[in-house]
């Protein structure tokens, strides 16, 4: 999953150099977030449904309102929807970052050798034990945001 989003970094520094950043936004939340919104909303009651079926989860809710259930059936089967969300909050925070760097951190990346970073391997052991959440544990934003940015300030012939 690393992999998968230092590819995308990747992609997106691709396609922030034919698009202005206020296109990159539309276009990133289009095919990205409302595809992976109206599947959640859409089928992932389904799968949560069944999860929750499995884990003999009603019978703890039965009090619950039935639109209060939905929405937690819903959130229970995200599935393979997370990395689309993931993909969608760090492309947001990639234009902030871009907006506060002013381009210095993609010079400096420039210049690194094999050996610094081979020593991201560091960085990215750090990065997976912190900013995991307690619930849900697919939701790994250290790790997988640092693979997003080394994505995308890294130089490709380094990775």
């Amino acid at each position: 999953m690393l992999l998968l989003f230092v590819v995308s970094g990747m992609a997106a520094k691709f396609e922030l150099g034919s698009r202005t950043e206020k296109e990159f936004l539309r276009n990133r939340t289009r095919k990205l977030l409302v595809p992976s919104t109206l599947g959640l909303l859409v089928f992932g009651w389904v799968t949560g449904y069944y999860n929750m079926a499995i884990c003999d989860a009603f019978s703890s809710m039965e009090a619950m309102p039935a639109p209060i259930l939905y929405l937690i059936m819903c959130l229970s089967g995200i599935g393979v929807l997370w990395y689309i969300q993931m993909l969608w909050v760090f492309s947001v925070l990639l234009l902030l970052v871009r907006r506060i760097e002013k381009d210095r951190l993609s010079k400096v990346c420039s210049k690194t050798n094999l050996i610094v970073s081979l020593l991201f391997v560091i960085f990215i052991f750090l990065a997976a034990q912190i900013l995991n959440t307690p619930m849900i544990l697919v939701y790994r934003f250290g790790i997988y945001g640092l693979g997003f940015f080394l994505g995308y300030f890294g130089r490709p012939d380094r990775l």
